[in-house]
């Protein structure tokens, strides 16, 4: 069975997915990920704290951010399927925490089929 994760995705990382640059993801496994999920990356406007506490040295934001977004989802989304999960504990990945190698962005019309299961 499939399994759909609804995940926060901040504008410049949402952007390279879109544009076929960006093809791993390094997350906590809080998720139990499997190869052949899918993830629904929801673009979001990360809050100044959340920026800050992410340690980041580039600017807040992008060219389209305003920050009255912040702490807001731009309703823009991208559905991608998970082909390979490699798990932490191995080759410098920290244990609890997954790479998650994607494929390009795959048609919405996957979310009919009956095995696909949601999951937040």
């Amino acid at each position: 069975m499939r399994t759909v994760h609804f995940l926060k995705c901040w504008p410049n990382e949402y952007e390279a997915v879109k544009q076929g640059i960006k093809r791993a993801d390094f997350r906590l496994n809080d998720r139990d990920y499997n190869a052949g999920d899918l993830l629904l990356l929801q673009k979001y406007w990360p809050t100044l704290q959340e920026w800050a506490d992410a340690h980041l040295d580039e600017p807040y934001g992008d060219g389209e951010w305003n920050p009255d977004d912040a702490g807001e989802f731009a309703f823009k989304d991208q559905l991608l399927m998970v082909l390979h999960v490699q798990h932490g504990g191995h080759f410098g990945i920290p244990e609890g925490y997954v790479v998650l190698s994607l494929a390009p962005p795959v048609p919405w019309s996957v979310f009919t089929r009956p095995e696909t299961v949601l999951a937040r």
